[in-house]
């Protein structure tokens, strides 16, 4: 199947795309309609880092974030 680059998808961390993909693998998790961007499969375990990292500085539960964020989308 061949991408057009203007729509390949590319990931926020790694920066894999739908036509060269992380090492052993990945998949797509979540992805902007939009923007063509989003969050593969491998960087899943640095997005929960970031994000837990993220909660201590500012103090707030996790679940707290996430309900919040909800609500903006």
């Amino acid at each position: 199947m061949k991408i057009n680059p203007k729509h390949e998808r590319r990931c926020v961390y790694c920066g894999c795309t739908d036509s060269k993909a992380c090492v052993g693998g990945c998949s797509w998790v979540q992805i902007h309609e939009h923007t063509h961007t989003g969050v593969c499969s491998q960087c899943i375990p640095r997005l929960v880092t970031t994000l837990m990292d993220l909660t201590k500085r500012l103090h707030t539960p996790l679940h707290e974030l996430i309900q919040d964020n909800a609500y903006r989308n």
